[in-house]
């Protein structure tokens, strides 16, 4: 649906170089000079380590609800680091945006997994060990103000 979609809608026409026009303005506007952080790793590789570190750690395989709101502030912690970054070339934009992107779907993962008291499936709670059947739903989330956030947890759809 989305290629179709995208193909209706394609400049009959593409202008290749106007992407790179408006990556370029983006560059000059937002991302001109590059941070490096204390590891010495630039700003983007850092935060992605430190993405990886708090879903191991505390959004990982066993999930409580303690560690889970410590990674959602670090979450956001990261996703407020990364409206500021800065960055040198195409390629350390590319690297934010990628960093974003998962910042953005941890956050999600994080989120539904906070929402979801219970365990079932690969998602186990310690403080929730067992399965609740008023849990056999689905958590819906969209962006809300530039984050992800729960819009709606309804039933599964009856087969």
């Amino acid at each position: 649906i989305a290629a179709r979609s995208g193909i209706a809608h394609a400049d009959s026409n593409p202008d290749r170089g106007k992407f790179g026009a408006v990556v370029k303005d983006m560059a000059q506007r937002r991302f001109s000079i590059e941070r490096t952080t204390r590891s010495g790793l630039s700003g983007a590789k850092y935060l992605m380590k430190n993405l990886g570190e708090v879903l191991w750690n505390k959004v990982g395989i066993i999930r409580s609800g303690r560690p889970l709101k410590e990674g959602i502030k670090t979450i956001d912690e990261i996703l407020s680091e990364l409206e500021t970054l800065q960055a040198r070339d195409f390629r350390d934009i590319w690297r934010n945006l990628e960093c974003r992107n998962g910042a953005l779907a941890a956050k999600a993962i994080a989120v539904s997994a906070l929402a979801r008291t219970e365990s079932r499936g690969s998602h186990y709670r310690e403080d929730f060990p067992e399965e609740d059947n008023n849990w056999r739903k689905h958590i819906l989330i969209k962006i809300e103000k530039g984050t992800p956030a729960i819009s709606r947890i309804v039933p599964p759809l009856k087969q």
